[in-house]
C-alpha cells in the first residue's frame, strides 16, 4: 500500500470544538506520513493491519498535538490504531469516598430501627 501525500481537506475536529488551524493540521499530517515512510517496522504494521498505539505515534512526531487530531488523521489515512483506555470507574468511587477508620462496612445511616420519637 502506498501512503499518499495529497491533502484531502484534513478535518481535525472543527465539528466537535477541538479545532486545529489548517496549517498546523497539514503539518501534523505531513509529519505522520513522514514517520510512516521512514519507519519500516511501523509501515509493515500498517500493511498487516496491526493496530498502532496512538501514544507511540504521538511520542514520535516532532510537533505537539492532541490524541484527537492524530486519531482523525490516522482515520483519514485508513490506519488501524488503539487509543488509551479511560480510567476504570469501579475503583474511582473508593478513591473519592474512602471508608472512615472505625466504621464497619455497610453500617446503616440515620436512626436505628425500632426507635421512634
Amino acid at each position: 500500500a502506498v501512503v499518499s501525500t495529497q491533502s484531502t481537506g484534513t478535518s481535525t475536529g472543527s465539528e466537535e470544538g477541538d479545532s486545529m488551524p489548517k496549517g498546523r493540521a497539514v503539518e501534523l499530517k505531513s509529519q505522520i506520513l513522514e514517520l510512516i515512510r521512514g519507519d519500516k517496522e511501523l509501515h509493515n504494521k500498517i500493511l498487516h493491519y496491526t493496530p498502532l498505539h496512538i501514544m507511540d505515534i504521538k511520542g514520535k512526531i516532532k510537533m505537539k498535538a492532541g490524541v484527537k487530531p492524530i486519531s482523525q488523521i490516522l482515520d483519514e489515512l485508513g490506519v488501524t490504531f488503539t487509543t488509551p483506555e479511560p480510567p476504570s470507574s469501579s475503583s474511582s468511587s473508593s478513591q473519592r469516598f474512602p471508608r472512615k477508620p472505625g466504621r464497619p462496612p455497610g453500617r446503616p445511616r440515620g436512626r436505628p430501627p425500632g426507635k421512634k420519637s
